[in-house]
């Protein structure tokens, strides 16, 4: 499934949502973009996965989040104003216990980003292989 305007909701829809054993608490996951859009997509299918979402539209706002809670996961655009997804990367990296979160970067502009400690996945991404990162991210952690 490839993000799109017109096949997201069916999309999202679709996905069956995993099970979750009572009682266990659902691993947060900050999600940083600078488009609304692209945030509020992601958080609708992590959210609709039984997941808890936390959200910021630029790297200085997702940082203040991180310095006062610490999410199991980050999905990160890498272009956004303020503090880019690569220089708030190279900041979680410098400060242990944050250096262990497992970090997804995601770009429209690069296609073959590679970069040491974090998966990477190219706009428009698959839904499917979204939700498969952030699963693999949350098992190695």
């Amino acid at each position: 499934m490839t993000l799109s305007a017109g096949r997201i909701a069916s999309d999202v829809a679709g996905h069956p949502a995993p099970k979750r054993t009572a009682g266990t608490a659902s691993p947060a996951i900050l999600v940083v973009d600078d488009e609304p859009y692209i945030v509020d997509v992601i958080a609708f299918l992590l959210e609709d996965e039984g997941f808890r979402v936390l959200r910021a539209y630029d790297g200085e706002q997702a940082w203040g989040i991180v310095s006062t809670r610490c999410p199991d996961l980050i999905i990160s655009d890498v272009y956004m104003p303020r503090l880019n997804g690569l220089d708030f990367l190279k900041r979680l990296q410098q400060r242990p216990p944050l250096s262990y979160i497992p970090v997804i970067l995601m770009s429209a502009a690069r296609r073959d980003l590679i970069v040491p400690n974090a998966a990477f996945v190219a706009k428009p991404f698959d839904l499917d292989r979204m939700l498969s990162l952030v699963n693999a991210a949350l098992a190695t952690r």
